[in-house]
């Protein structure tokens, strides 16, 4: 499933983490897309549209607090900047939780609330210049910071072979670590987004450009316990660390639509990516583990649909796709991959009553 934001896709995990919030609407689209969105999208897309400026003033905010000192704080103030022709949008989010879960293994009390914890903020901006009925232009700049403890609680034999309960191992509040600092997470992610169309009177021409980078770290005591402590058998001690330095991803997508009404719709298109994922692994004294991936891909589509009569429509489209990917590590030798490819889709949808369709 394929996660797409502001008409941006999110390629990698950190990316799709980015936060939700002043949220317009959210549109899924079950099975097969590929036509349309491309790769990794065989079991559907998930399409999230935030609230657009608007060119009356409006403004609206929530607060929360609950246990665990946790606090959510969300805010937008929108409205016209110039008339009719300019508008922004100012969102912003905040969310906190204290340290909560206590790390039992040198005593009591000694390290009580030291993991669970976390600060959470996260803004966007938007102007939208539309100075007529034909031509608009939407700025999107959006960034999130995340710093807490709030990477995975791993928790070792808490159940019992073949079966699927928690045993007495398992304390909600308490965990058993000699390593993994607090487990530790840090993220730092900006970007930004144009989309910019034309109405030909006729045709629509869309253009849609993206940037996103990412920076941060996830540690953990991942094996959950000490080694030869416990909880349970625990063969070796694991502390790892995951960094993301300064990953980047760029796309661009331009594509031409008939208008939505008449008997025939179409959309022609074409797509370009490019991403550049360095990771670093460090597992206790072994030595890091460093590596680039980078992928470059570009597409051209095409898709049609035919209201046969009111209740039936007929829908083909095809796409294809060249993609290279590189792997490189100071440790093994550059890995290159390349591959192009032809999908397309023919279907038929008919609406037997307005709540019923095959």
């Amino acid at each position: 499933v394929s996660v797409v934001m502001d008409d941006i896709v999110m390629e990698n995990v950190t990316l799709k983490s980015f936060p939700l919030f002043d949220i317009k609407q959210i549109e899924v689209s079950r099975g097969p897309q590929g036509t349309l969105f491309g790769r990794n999208t065989t079991a559907g897309v998930i399409n999230i549209i935030s609230a657009r400026p608007t060119k009356e003033f409006e403004a609206q905010g929530s607060l929360s607090y609950g246990s665990y000192s946790s606090i959510s704080a969300e805010g937008a103030v929108s409205g016209p900047l110039m008339g009719d022709t300019l508008m922004g949008r100012v969102s912003l989010m905040y969310k906190y939780r204290d340290d909560w879960i206590d790390n039992t293994y040198t005593g009591p009390g000694i390290y009580d609330d030291e993991l669970g914890g976390f600060d959470d903020i996260a803004g966007r901006v938007q102007l939208l210049f539309q100075p007529n009925n034909q031509f608009s232009a939407l700025l999107n700049v959006h960034t999130r910071s995340l710093d807490g403890q709030t990477a995975s609680v791993f928790r070792a034999n808490i159940f019992d072979k073949g079966s699927n309960n928690l045993n007495a191992n398992f304390d909600r509040d308490k965990v058993f670590y000699n390593g993994g600092d607090g487990n530790r997470q840090k993220y730092d992610q900006t970007g930004a987004g144009l989309t910019m169309s034309y109405d030909f009177g006729g045709v629509t021409l869309t253009s849609i450009t993206g940037y996103e980078t990412v920076d941060g770290f996830s540690r953990g005591d991942i094996d959950g316990g000490v080694a030869g402590v416990g909880p349970g058998f625990i063969p070796f001690d694991s502390d790892t660390q995951d960094s993301v330095d300064d990953a980047t991803q760029f796309t661009q997508e331009i594509r031409l639509a008939s208008p939505d009404a008449g008997p025939i719709t179409w959309q022609l298109g074409a797509f370009y990516f490019d991403s550049k994922l360095p990771i670093i692994t460090v597992g206790g004294a072994l030595n890091p583990a460093e590596q680039k991936q980078t992928n470059e891909s570009w597409a051209v589509f095409g898709q049609g649909t035919w209201a046969a009569t009111d209740r039936l429509k007929l829908t083909a489209g095809v796409r294809y796709t060249e993609d290279d990917k590189k792997l490189t590590s100071p440790a093994t030798a550059t890995v290159k991959v390349s591959d192009n490819f032809v999908g397309w889709d023919v279907s038929a949808n008919y609406e037997i009553t307005s709540d019923f369709s095959v």
